[in-house]
Parts: structure tokens; C-alpha cells; sequence
């Protein structure tokens, strides 16, 4: 439904599969432009209860659910789909939030025409050792399975806006940017401060860092 972001799909319905795909072909049709075409779930929880999704969940080792197979199972269902017709066509889409953990099973493959975003949100925690050890374990794992398109994150974003002088966050932007450079991410997609008196700095260090990684 548009405008909703609670509705929840089967990701392994083979209907719901092919809808995709032609929607994705539907949309590449039209221009050559169009070389891009997103896959992803709408925000939120709820997933699907049936037994043909649940049985691709996995199990960490404190007990947590992970989704990760059941989305990417259906990022490359689609993709088969649409590169018999589009192959230099993308799909992309995020992994994020319960399905942000890489696969358990690291025989589990990816096709090349899906184009992954890392949601990983962060925020300011990259400024403590012990989150910087999780991030780097979850970046390395996702980059060693697959390429990663895309990274998204929000490290200087406040919710609450008083208009007050924000700091950079040069220490998080520092460590992170080399990173997701040498883990080869081909991009970066994140929060800046929109009202440019007291983000100006932020805004200006991230867009030297996104060109340039190592300043």
C-alpha cells in the first residue's frame, strides 16, 4: 500500500516473486536510464510467519533471530528473474536491522546483480573500542561474502535540532572513512545537518572524506 511503511510481504511466495521482477522490468523497460531498482522491505517488523520463510532464519549465539537468508533469498530470486532480460541491470537493496548480520551460513552466495546497502547506523557509538571492534567484525563479514555498494549512517545526526554548534565527529569520520575505503564500499550515503549555520562543518568534512578517504 503507498504511504505505509507497517505492511510486511512473503519474501519466498513465488508470486510475489515474479511480481517483482516485473515490476523491475517494467521499470528498466522504460528507459535506459533506469539502471537501478530497489528490492528492499519496508522499515519495521512483522515479518512473515510461514514455515517456508522461517526456515531460512538463522540463530546467533545469544539467541537473536536473524532474517538475513529469507532477504537475500529474495533479492537473488528477483534478480534471476530480471537478468535474463536486464543483465547489466541492478538490484539493490538494504541489509539493515534484523537482516543487517551477515549469513551464518558463509556458503550462502549472492548474485552478482544485487547491489547491497549496509544500514548499520552506528551513530556515535564508533567512538568506543568495543563497538568499533563489532563494526569492523560486521563490515569485514559483509565484505567478504560480498561487495557492498553502498554504506549508510548517520554519525553526527541529532534528532533533536536546538541550533546549537554540533561537533564534526572528526574521530568517527577519521576511523571510518579508511575502512569502508580499503573494504572496498563503493559508496556512502549519509546524514548530513541540514541547517548549514551549525553543520557546516560536519557537511564539509564528510564531503571531502566521500572523494577522498584517506585526508
Amino acid at each position: 500500500p503507498v504511504g505505509s511503511k507497517g505492511h510486511k510481504l512473503c519474501t519466498t511466495n513465488k508470486g510475489l516473486i515474479r511480481e517483482y521482477a516485473l515490476a523491475a522490468v517494467n521499470y528498466f523497460s522504460r528507459s535506459k536510464g533506469n539502471t537501478t531498482f530497489s528490492l528492499s522491505p519496508s522499515d519495521g517488523r512483522g515479518w512473515c510467519e510461514c514455515n517456508e520463510c522461517r526456515k531460512l532464519d538463522e540463530i546467533d549465539e545469544n539467541g537473536k533471530v536473524f532474517i538475513t537468508r529469507r532477504i537475500l533469498t529474495f533479492y537473488n530470486e528477483v534478480a534471476r528473474l530480471v537478468t535474463a532480460q536486464f543483465p547489466d541491470q541492478y538490484l539493490c537493496g538494504y541489509v539493515y536491522a534484523d537482516y543487517m548480520r551477515p549469513p551464518l551460513d558463509r556458503s550462502f552466495s549472492i548474485h552478482p546483480n544485487v547491489k547491497l546497502v549496509l544500514a548499520a547506523n552506528y551513530h556515535r557509538k564508533l567512538l568506543t573500542p568495543g563497538e568499533r571492534l563489532r563494526w569492523d567484525e560486521l563490515l569485514h563479514g559483509w565484505t567478504t561474502l560480498h561487495p557492498l555498494a553502498c554504506y549508510h549512517d548517520f554519525p553526527s545526526w541529532f534528532q533533536g535540532d536546538y541550533g546549537q554548534p554540533m561537533p564534526p565527529n572528526k574521530k568517527i569520520l577519521k576511523y571510518m572513512f579508511p575502512i569502508l575505503k580499503d573494504n572496498n564500499v563503493s559508496g556512502v550515503y549519509m546524514y548530513g545537518i541540514a541547517a548549514w549555520g551549525h553543520g557546516a562543518a560536519f557537511n564539509y568534512i564528510f564531503t571531502r572524506l566521500a572523494w577522498n578517504a584517506h585526508q
